[in-house]
């Protein structure tokens, strides 16, 4: 290793700030229009890397440092939906916790899926999609968004009118306002408007088995075995498991084109018992989510060795040019989903030493 690669200048304390915890998640209960409707009302939302699509300026952000993509969550108690709704670009997610039903179309009678934990979905553009906790305790939903700036949520005509009737308006620049509290539309301001029948003729129909190539369950990430890029995963791609992004096929389908708007690539690692990654760095934003499993990532600064352990659920987003190293440090098998920006991720560099091991 160079001494320009052993001197990365992030402490132990400096990258700390850069985990969340997940049990140091902050969510809003009044993040969206249907925060009062019966049936979705009981459901928390997160906004983990940048703002999303939350309606709300009062949504915590966790870390608001822009990484090209957003990623928060939902939780909710059995039988509490999020409501039919779009997004103008890609979005995805996996279970965390409890089984969840996603249904699609401008009634949600068009397809269904349920999905329990560690599965994942990929959500194309310009199609109404809800979710349902179907399970038997509270649940929790992760997911990203493509772009720093995933524009405005487009909701079903049916929830912007049950909206009003519990006392919320939805401005067309995106903000809430609750008249239950005594807000009021501002001088100007112009309210979202149901999308007309022309309107909505540009969403998509899709039947379950069309939805079905963009459903990866925990199963198939366990059973199958890796990629060969060798260029973006050095001395590790045998145990990554693409998902989503167009960069990697998805089940012998691209998830890409014109109207669909990623800016990263999302992989499952597996890992056994001390099984992880050589020492590497990248030129782009890589994000760092375990589904189970007790995993430690360590960096060297100043030519001294820091580490730091994540668990379930938790968060943490590598500086971009740090090198860094991971690894399952559990008894047991586990998996992790990684996130890197960027529609085509830029290779993995590793150091000297690391090279030389193999080649």
């Amino acid at each position: 290793m160079t001494q320009k690669e052993a001197a990365c200048g992030w402490t132990t304390e400096e990258m700390m700030k850069r985990v969340v915890r997940f049990d140091d998640l902050m969510g809003c209960t009044a993040a969206f229009i249907d925060a009062k409707t019966p049936g979705s009302h009981l459901k928390e939302n997160f906004s983990i890397i940048g703002a999303g699509v939350s309606e709300n300026p009062a949504q915590h952000v966790h870390i608001t440092e822009p990484h090209g993509f957003t990623f928060g969550g939902a939780r909710q108690p059995p039988f509490i939906k999020n409501s039919l709704h779009s997004h103008e670009t890609a979005e995805t997610f996996w279970v965390h916790s409890s089984k969840w039903r996603f249904y699609w179309g401008l009634n949600g009678t068009d397809g269904e899926a349920v999905l329990e934990p560690g599965d994942f979905i990929s959500l194309p553009t310009y199609l109404f999609r809800g979710f349902e906790n179907v399970g038997e305790v509270k649940g929790m939903l992760l997911g990203y968004l493509g772009s720093d700036n995933p524009g405005k949520v487009t909701w079903a005509p049916q929830v912007l009118e049950a909206a009003r009737g519990h006392g919320l308006v939805l401005l067309s620049d995106g903000r809430l306002i609750d008249t239950t509290i005594g807000e009021t539309v501002p001088e100007g301001a112009q309210e979202t408007q149901p999308l007309t029948p022309a309107q909505l003729e540009k969403f998509k129909k899709l039947t379950a088995e069309e939805m079905e190539p963009f459903i990866i369950r925990l199963s198939d990430i366990k059973e199958r075995s890796g990629i060969t890029d060798e260029n973006v995963w050095p001395g590790f791609a045998e145990r990554i498991y693409p998902l989503a992004g167009p960069y990697y096929p998805i089940k012998g389908q691209c998830q890409g084109g014109d109207d669909w708007y990623f800016n990263f690539n999302l992989v499952a690692v597996k890992g056994g018992p001390n099984q992880g990654s050589p020492l590497y760095c990248r030129d782009v934003p890589e994000v760092f989510n375990p589904f189970d499993g007790t995993w430690q990532f360590s960096w060297l600064d100043a030519g001294k060795e820091h580490s730091l352990v994540l668990k379930a659920g938790d968060t943490f987003t590598c500086p971009v040019g740090v090198y860094r190293s991971f690894k399952n440090i559990g008894s047991e098998e586990a998996v992790m989903y990684v996130i890197v920006g960027g529609d085509v991720p830029a290779p993995a560099r590793l150091t000297q030493e690391q090279t030389a091991t193999l080649t």
